[in-house]
């Protein structure tokens, strides 16, 4: 089912004003669904697996940070030609960005995201 469809189901009003919770069918239906989503997540949790194994085949370098801004540049355009043969999405880069990183970097990256996230539950 797709998500549209599913979607317009979940938000009619006659959908959960039903009775028919007992119902055989409609037990099925939620059992049905629900393996349906978990098959999705499993999809999707097996694709950035593969990636992040494709990733760590072709041998990048970690970064552990440095004073010298041209130490981070080299290293990005490394893992931007890794990225080049991979053709991934940006999800996917910042994961495997994030593995490779070490030491102070992996610090760094730890604080911009608690910060960033923590702007974001700010605005919602």
């Amino acid at each position: 089912m797709d998500l549209e469809m599913s979607y317009a189901r979940v938000s009619n009003k006659d959908y959960w004003d039903s009775d028919d919770d007992e119902d055989p069918k409609t037990l099925s239906h939620y059992r049905s669904d629900s393996s349906n989503m978990a098959a999705q997540n499993r999809v999707q949790h097996d694709g950035i697996t593969s990636v992040v194994e494709h990733f760590l085949r072709l041998h990048p370098p970690p970064f552990e940070g440095s004073p010298n801004p041209l130490h981070a540049e080299a290293w990005m355009r490394k893992i931007e030609k890794i990225f080049m043969v991979m053709m991934c999405s940006e999800t996917q880069k910042a994961t495997c960005v994030m593995l490779m990183l070490r030491k102070g970097a992996s610090h760094w990256w730890d604080l911009t995201k608690r910060t960033y996230e923590t702007a974001e539950n700010a605005v919602e």
